[in-house]
This record gives structure tokens, sequence and C-alpha cells, in this order.
């Protein structure tokens, strides 16, 4: 007879055991335990992927958030409930559809520091689990809850700084050090 393995949440160690729990109570048991609030819909946890705004042409970007929500909708449906967020871009100053520049890049600003933060705060107790696709929408971890928010980096050059400090050179933002929590206990440090 094999030992007995010890209990852990959401895992079943024997095949009686197995027999009087249902798959779906083990999950809700296991992501109960990790954090997760019993906000599921049919029983499920409510996953948002947070997308970029279509209007910064990143297709990249838009092309990882559109495989992530299908594949989770269409593959794993019977899991978690998935859903796209993203507000609507307001032009404020640009008003052309394919007007560049300056009016458009304040637009951006004001879009990805005013309004996206308002709906994630707005949004918060609606999900129990938050993807941001793409790092450069971080900004946005100050409106969520950590322990429940992912942030995918694609893109090492974004770390260079941290990665070989002499031989980058960052701009004055990057400049003066400051603590940034990204997640539930992970911080990064831009250096000077």
């Amino acid at each position: 007879m094999a030992p007995a393995i010890p209990f852990e949440p959401g895992l079943v160690s024997d095949e009686q055991a197995m027999s009087t729990i249902t798959k779906a109570e083990a999950k809700a048991d296991f992501l109960r335990e990790i954090g997760f609030r019993a906000m599921w819909t049919n029983g499920q946890p409510r996953v948002a992927v947070i997308s970029d705004f279509v209007e910064e042409n990143w297709p990249s970007m838009d092309l990882v958030a559109e495989m992530l929500l299908t594949e989770l909708q269409q593959n794993h449906s019977h899991s978690v409930a998935a859903a796209r967020i993203c507000p609507l871009f307001h032009r404020r100053l640009s008003f052309r559809e394919r007007e560049a520049g300056r009016l458009f890049n304040a637009d951006r600003v004001l879009n990805l520091f005013w309004d996206y933060p308002r709906l994630a705060r707005q949004r918060r107790s609606e999900f129990d689990l938050f993807h941001l696709v793409d790092h450069s929408y971080g900004q946005l971890v100050h409106e969520l809850p950590p322990e429940r928010t992912i942030v995918t980096c694609h893109d090492l050059d974004t770390f260079r700084c941290l990665l070989s400090p002499n031989g980058e050179r960052r701009s004055v933002f990057f400049g003066t050090p400051s603590p940034i929590p990204i997640g539930g206990s992970i911080w990064v440090r831009f250096p000077h």
C-alpha cells in the first residue's frame, strides 16, 4: 500500500476521496484557498482580459489579447468565464481618426492614465482575476487587487536598464529611483 499523501487544498490524495468530491468542488476549494473571491458565474471564476486600446495600433498586443480571450472562451469555458475589458478611446483633442502627433499623444495619456484607471476601479469587484496582456498598461495594477492581478511582459527591452544598467540610458522618467508595486509582493525599482 502506498503511503498517504498529505492533503493540500484542491488536491485529492486517493481514489475514495475523489468519489466524494467533484472536480468543481475541488477547484472551488483550491481557488478560495489561494485568494479568489467567490463572485463566480455558474460556479466559475471570472477572468478579465485587459487589452490595449485598438487606437494605439499595437497589432501584436491586440493579437495576444484576442488569442488569450479566444482560447479561454473556446477551450476553457467549462473552467473560467473570460471577458475583455477595455474602455472606449475618447478623442478629446485629436478629432480626426488618423490624426497623429502631440494632440493624439495627449489623448493617449488622458485615456491611459484617467479613463482606463477609472474603468478598472469600477470593475474590480466584478472579476476574480485580472490579466493585463501588455506590461505598458502596468499603471493599472494600482487600481486592481494585487493578489489577483497578472501582468504579462512580452518585451525584455523594458527591463534592459535593470539587466545591464551601465549600458542602457533611460529618459528623465527613469532617472529618479521610485519603487513601484507590481504585484502582491513583487517590486521593481528603476535605477538612476
